[in-house]
């Protein structure tokens, strides 16, 4: 599979370890609010999707929408 975000290969099913914590994904990740179609590997979703989620997430809730 190719990742929608850093266009890399990456395997079907997929581990990545962080902190002594194992994540595992098979078809890759929904890639919202990145990207609208496609499957993004777990390396970007931790450190683009997650983040950007994160970041929606508090604007919407901010009175002034800035966060």
């Amino acid at each position: 599979m190719i990742c929608c975000i850093c266009n890399e290969e990456f395997d079907e099913i997929e581990e990545l370890v962080i902190e002594g914590q194992s994540f595992q994904t098979q078809g890759g990740h929904n890639p919202a609010p990145v990207k609208d179609e496609g499957r993004c590997c777990t390396k970007c979703n931790f450190s683009v999707v997650v983040p950007a989620r994160v970041k929606e997430f508090i604007k919407e809730r901010t009175p002034n929408g800035k966060g």
